[in-house]
């Protein structure tokens, strides 16, 4: 099996990285699910997924 590769740049995909951050300056409501943005944002919480990859 190979390891996967990024569609666009080739570079191994070592995982997810998943970023949680509370800002109580910045409120909103969003999502998208869309290539290279994933984001979920409810009021002051924000949530984003990225693709880690290795270096």
């Amino acid at each position: 099996m190979k390891w996967p590769r990024g569609k666009y740049n080739g570079q191994r995909i070592g995982g997810t990285k998943i970023i949680i951050e509370i800002n109580f300056c910045w409120w909103t409501l969003a999502f998208s699910w869309k290539f290279c943005s994933h984001f979920l944002h409810i009021g002051p919480i924000h949530i984003w997924e990225e693709t880690a990859y290795e270096k």
